[in-house]
C-alpha cells in the first residue's frame, strides 16, 4: 500500500490548523501577552520540532520511507520512537497548538484537535493495520510496549488490565 502522489498528506493539514487560527488571532490582537502561555507555546514549538526532525532522521538513517504507506523494510523502534508510535503527527499537533498556546487563545487549540483527530483516523489507524500486517508479532509487542502518542490504545488498556488480574 502506498500513498497516492495527490493525496492530502499531514503537512498540508497542518497548514490548514495553522492558518484557520489567523482570524481569531487578529480578531483577537493585540494581545496582552503572558509568561504563562508563551513558555507552553515555546514548549510546544521546540518539543514539536525536535519530535519530527528526530523521526525524520531516524527513518532516514533506517532507509524507511518517511511517506505514509511508503516502503517499510524494518520497524523503526529508537529515538523517539522509544516514548511514542506516532512522533511525527504528535510533533504536528504539538507545532498545531503552538500560535493558539502563544497568543493565548485557547479557542484556537480546536484546531489542533481537529487536526489531531483526523490524523488519527485518517492515517495513524491505517498504518497500525499495514504495519501488523506487515510485522506481525513484531509490531503487535511494540504496540504494547508504546504508547500511540497522546495516550494509551485500546489494546494497550486491554493488555494493561489482563496483566493487573
Amino acid at each position: 500500500m502506498t500513498a497516492d502522489k495527490k493525496s492530502f498528506l499531514p503537512p498540508r493539514a497542518l497548514l490548514i490548523a495553522l492558518l484557520v487560527q489567523i482570524p481569531w488571532l487578529v480578531l483577537r490582537w493585540p494581545r496582552a501577552w503572558s509568561p504563562a502561555w508563551l513558555a507552553a507555546g515555546g514548549a510546544a514549538m521546540l518539543a514539536g520540532a525536535w519530535l519530527n526532525l528526530a523521526a525524520d532522521r531516524r527513518f532516514r538513517t533506517a532507509q524507511v520511507g518517511v511517506c505514509p504507506f511508503s516502503a517499510t523494510p524494518r520497524l523503526v523502534l529508537d529515538g523517539p520512537y522509544r516514548f511514542t508510535r506516532n512522533p511525527m503527527y504528535l510533533g504536528m499537533t504539538l507545532l498545531a497548538t503552538t500560535p493558539a498556546l502563544l497568543a493565548g487563545l485557547p479557542l484556537n487549540l480546536l484546531a489542533a484537535a481537529g487536526f489531531a483527530l483526523w490524523v488519527d483516523r485518517a492515517f495513524i489507524r491505517r498504518e497500525e493495520r499495514f504495519l501488523e500486517q506487515q510485522f506481525g508479532s513484531a509490531y503487535q509487542a511494540y504496540r504494547i510496549r508504546v504508547w500511540r502518542w497522546l495516550g494509551a490504545s485500546i489494546l494497550e488498556a486491554e493488555h494493561r488490565a489482563a496483566r493487573n488480574q
